[in-house]
Formats: C-alpha cells, sequence, structure tokens
C-alpha cells in the first residue's frame, strides 16, 4: 500500500527531500549564529581607505622614530626622497601608490629596507613606519592601529589625501 506521506514507506521515514531542506536551513541557521550579522552586504564590500582614520598617533610616533633611525638617510627628514630614493610623501609618492593595499607597502618595506640590510625591519616597525608615511601625508588618524597581519592589511587601501582631494 502506498503512503501519502512522501518521506514514508514502509512504515520508515527515509531522509529524503524534506529533511534535506531541513538540514539546509539548520545548516544556515548555525552559520549566522557562529559568525553573526555584520550589517548590510555594502558595508561587507565597502573597501576601507586610509582616509578613513586607519592608524594611531601612538602608532605614527613609533613609526618616525624608525624612520629617523632606519629611513631618513635616503628618502631625507621630510620624506622628500632623492634623486635615486623614491618620495615618502606629496604626489609623487600618491600616484605611485593610489588604488594598492597597506599590504604591499608593508611588504616593500620589510623585504627590501633598508637595502643595506633588507628584512632588518620587523614586521611591527613596518606597519609603524606605514602609519608615519600616512600621516606625513597628512591622511587623518583613527583611534586604532594598523593592524599587524597582512590579512588586516590588505583590505586598507591607498586613496587620496582629504586635502589634495577635488
Amino acid at each position: 500500500m502506498r503512503s501519502l506521506c512522501p518521506g514514508r514507506r514502509h512504515g520508515k521515514i527515509f531522509p529524503s527531500r524534506i529533511p534535506v531542506n531541513a538540514a539546509v536551513l539548520v545548516t544556515c541557521g548555525f552559520l549566522v549564529l557562529v559568525f553573526g550579522h555584520t550589517g548590510s552586504v555594502e558595508a561587507q564590500t565597502a573597501p576601507l581607505t586610509v582616509s578613513q582614520g586607519v592608524y594611531s598617533v601612538a602608532q605614527a610616533e613609533r613609526g618616525r622614530q624608525v624612520f629617523e633611525k632606519q629611513c631618513a638617510a635616503c628618502h631625507g627628514g621630510s620624506l622628500s626622497g632623492s634623486d635615486v630614493n623614491p618620495p615618502l610623501a606629496g604626489s609623487r609618492f600618491i600616484a605611485g601608490w593610489k588604488g594598492q593595499p597597506l599590504s604591499a607597502l608593508v611588504t616593500r618595506i620589510r623585504t627590501t629596507m633598508p637595502p643595506e640590510r633588507p628584512g632588518s625591519i620587523t614586521a611591527a616597525q613596518s606597519v609603524d613606519v606605514v602609519a608615519y608615511i600616512l600621516r606625513a601625508n597628512r591622511f587623518p588618524e583613527g583611534s586604532r592601529e594598523l593592524p599587524i597581519a597582512s590579512a588586516g592589511l590588505r583590505s586598507i587601501r591607498l586613496d587620496q589625501p582629504p586635502s589634495v582631494r577635488k
């Protein structure tokens, strides 16, 4: 005899059709519970830019100290560069790095600077130097420090400083 319930056959419940839909719903509910809702889709996909205040004053100050010891001899005390060393402040610097993630700049500093001892600047010092470079380019400070982790830095893009925007 045929059952009117599609999941029953011979008095047993088979895990087909209806239970599959329930499993999908339970899994989705579990993921929302574990990871939470982080806001609208626009907020999740909107890129973070340095104009939004992504470094702290204290971090930029630590970066200034590292810069003066490790970088100023080549890049100049005002970060203006020289004939052979690129500027780290001003329109030439912004044009060269605009749209790039901060992770690229931190990696460049960390792996190639200073030229006579590449890799001697720690990851934390490299991030601090980037904070100092941002301050020198008149990007606003914020209440949080730039993250040291590369994944966090990949989500922050260099944009045009507020004082230069049209």
